[in-house]
């Protein structure tokens, strides 16, 4: 309970605990809707602003629209390397899924 008997407000161990970084490597795809193409990324453990102020300047950097949604950050047109790179001079860890060969 996050109340004693005497009515201080203890917070619980999940409010107080944040998350400092990646999970493990950032997963980054293409994804496509109709015409378009899709850069995601996705596996965060940042807060909502951190993951805003992420998206910003990646948007920023590479002179395209994007969006943030449910923990994942949308990037308009394929962007799979410059946003690589992008994510490795800041420290970042990345992963992309291997293209099968036919």
């Amino acid at each position: 309970m996050p109340f004693t008997f005497n009515g201080d407000w203890i917070p619980s161990k999940e409010q107080t605990t944040e998350a400092k970084g990646p999970k493990g490597p950032v997963k980054v795809r293409l994804e496509k809707r109709k015409q378009t193409i899709v850069t995601i990324l996705s596996n965060f453990s940042l807060s909502d602003s951190e993951i805003k102020t992420l998206a910003s300047n990646i948007k920023r950097a590479l002179g395209c629209g994007g969006a943030v949604k449910n923990q994942t950050i949308e990037i308009q047109g394929n962007h799979v390397e410059k946003v690589q790179k992008f994510l490795q001079e800041k420290g970042i860890k990345t992963q992309c899924p291997s293209k099968k060969k036919p």
